[in-house]
């Protein structure tokens, strides 16, 4: 929803001022109480606040060179009405989107129900704004006008979280250095992850040697996705060695040795294949061959066709 300027003027009124916290590009390394992870996005506010008697969460574009707020969009969110006391209550993220889902990532409140917190310490913020998230707010999505808020992933150990950041489902921008309990600027270190993807699929193969058939779950249904991607001869010695009997691949000397007459006699295609067999594989997913690797077999339910695709559009 937009907003006429009559609106704009309305709704900013009772806008409090206060200065942002202050963010610097990080150039070393240095300890930090707590890192946290920022995806890429543009910067609002959200502020839940009562608008001619009703409540409503606005969310005010901040520009980024002069840090003005340059636009108001209202977006659909299911929160208690607690939030819009006073001046109400003003969270500072990121929006971005999943899977074509708008989203907000919550990285700083400013006032909680009228009540001035830009003094506080990170302590205080952090622990707040998870009591908003437990206690007012609910992730439902509803429809095309919906937002889901949800907080970054935080971690007092910088190196868990860049391990962590490989299962997300979005890119990220930088990891924020953050101390707890004095009020220091934010350190962003931008970072750029060449993100190693895996899902699970059922293999399945062919009489072809080197195809091999790769199955998705579609809700409750086994659905064919695609063909498997063999890069290189050691992928192919290790998918022949679970589908084929072909023994060269388990013995060198087997070149050396002349086909049985049963084998000489058999001239089905599908005589060194057995096409009954089917795994569940962990494949990684090539960006450049937009393909995915079977790597190894697993006790793991099949990925489902939605989670894949997401990778397909990136």
């Amino acid at each position: 929803m937009r907003f006429t300027d009559h609106q704009l003027d309305q709704i900013l009124e009772d806008f409090p001022n206060f200065e942002l916290s202050y963010e610097k590009k990080l150039h070393k390394k240095v300890q930090s109480d707590i890192y946290l992870t920022i995806p890429k996005g543009k910067k609002y506010f959200a502020w839940f606040k009562l608008f001619k008697n009703t409540p409503m969460c606005f969310f005010l574009e901040i520009n980024r060179r002069n840090k003005c707020i340059e636009n108001i969009f209202h977006y659909q969110v299911p929160f208690d009405r607690i939030l819009c006391s006073n001046t109400g209550t003003i969270l500072y993220g990121t929006l971005f989107y999943v899977n074509k889902k708008r989203c907000f990532n919550i990285e700083n409140i400013y006032y909680l129900r009228g009540n001035n917190l830009t003094f506080c310490n990170n302590s205080i913020r952090i622990k707040e704004i998870h009591n908003i998230m437990k206690s007012n707010i609910k992730q439902t999505y509803y429809n095309s006008n919906s937002i889901l808020f949800g907080l970054p992933l935080i971690d007092t150990n910088y190196y868990n979280l860049m391990n962590k950041i490989n299962n997300l489902y979005y890119d990220v921008f930088c990891i924020q250095y953050r101390l707890l309990y004095k009020n220091k600027p934010y350190l962003n270190e931008l970072i750029k992850i060449n993100k190693q993807v895996y899902k699970y699929f059922l293999v399945k193969p062919t009489i072809i040697n080197d195809i091999y058939d790769l199955y998705v779950l579609n809700e409750k249904k086994y659905e064919k996705f695609s063909i498997a991607f063999i890069p290189d001869y050691k992928s192919s010695v290790m998918m022949n060695s679970l589908f084929r009997n072909i023994k060269e691949n388990i013995n060198l000397d087997a070149l050396e040795e002349s086909d049985d007459e049963e084998e000489f006699e058999n001239v089905s295609l599908d005589k060194f294949v057995d096409l009954d067999k089917k795994y569940v594989m962990k494949c990684l997913y090539l960006q450049k061959y937009k393909s995915w690797q079977p790597i190894e077999v697993v006790q793991q339910n099949v990925s489902q066709k939605r989670e894949i695709l997401f990778y397909k559009k990136k």
